[in-house]
This record gives structure tokens, C-alpha cells and sequence, in this order.
């Protein structure tokens, strides 16, 4: 079985400085982190939410494939400089997804990479439209992490 995550307002939350909701691809390097907040160079940050490492942790510790799917991309720059990439490095999970990792441009549909799983797979994302998409996939549990605060209760 194979967990892909959504990341912006499902694996973290990002504000501007004044506390306006934002993309982790509006964020300004470089990146401070302190604890499970990212600060950027112009007064936004990044907050992952609580409990997602002890939930990646626990999927791969039962093996589990575990992959990403974005749209959070910043159109034709390099994985290494993009700052959702750079995001999961600070935060320390980018190790766990070791399977499926694919940020894409805005305008991408991330449901058509499931044509290539045959496998079950859970994914989670905020999205409703991209959830609604997900139902047309017989090996699909669509998950929304819209209220998922604390994802140690899930564990």
C-alpha cells in the first residue's frame, strides 16, 4: 500500500507576516528553522503540523510506500531550489518519502499520476475538487486533511 501527501494546508501551513494564509512557493530564502516552524528571509513561516513526523514515522516503520504529490511547484526551476523540496529537507521528512515524489506546476492535474498504481493508495489532500478527481480510482481512499491538526490521532 502507497500514502501520498498534498503538502501546502495538509502537511504544513504557511502565513505571510501578517498572518495571511500563503504557498510554501511564495516563501523567501533563506529558510530558520526553530522547532517545527520555517521562517523565511522577509517575515513569513511555515508550520508543519503536529504529529506529521511521528505519523511518517509510523507508516514507514510498517513499511508502507510513501510518496508526495504538489502543485506547489514554481514553474521550470530545479527540484533542489524549489522551496516545498527545500521545506521537507528543514523539517527533516523528505527522507521518509522515498516512493512517489512529484511537484508540479499549478495548472498540473497530480490524480492523473495514479493511472500508474495498480497498487492501494491512501492520499491526502485539502483539496475538494482534486478529492472529487480521486473517486473515479477503484484503488483510491480519498482522505481530507483539512482538519487534520494532530495527525498522531490517525496513528
Amino acid at each position: 500500500m502507497m500514502h501520498i501527501f498534498d503538502l501546502d494546508l495538509t502537511l504544513w501551513d504557511c502565513f505571510d507576516k501578517h498572518g495571511n494564509s500563503i504557498w510554501a512557493k511564495q516563501l523567501v530564502p533563506p529558510y530558520r528553522l526553530e522547532s517545527d516552524t520555517i521562517f523565511d528571509d522577509v517575515g513569513s513561516k511555515c508550520i508543519l503540523r503536529f504529529g506529521v513526523r511521528e505519523y511518517l514515522q509510523n507508516l514507514k516503520s510498517k513499511q508502507y510506500k510513501i510518496g508526495f504529490a504538489s502543485v506547489g511547484g514554481i514553474y521550470k526551476l530545479p527540484n533542489e531550489f524549489q522551496p516545498s523540496i527545500q521545506l521537507l529537507t528543514l523539517f527533516g521528512i523528505y527522507e521518509y518519502f522515498s516512493d512517489l515524489k512529484s511537484l508540479q506546476y499549478k495548472t498540473a492535474d497530480k490524480t492523473e499520476l495514479l493511472k500508474y498504481i495498480s497498487e492501494d493508495v491512501v492520499f491526502y489532500d485539502d483539496s475538494q475538487n482534486v478529492l472529487k478527481n480521486l473517486k473515479k480510482y477503484s484503488n483510491v481512499t480519498a482522505i481530507d486533511s483539512t482538519n487534520i491538526m494532530n495527525w498522531n490521532k490517525l496513528i
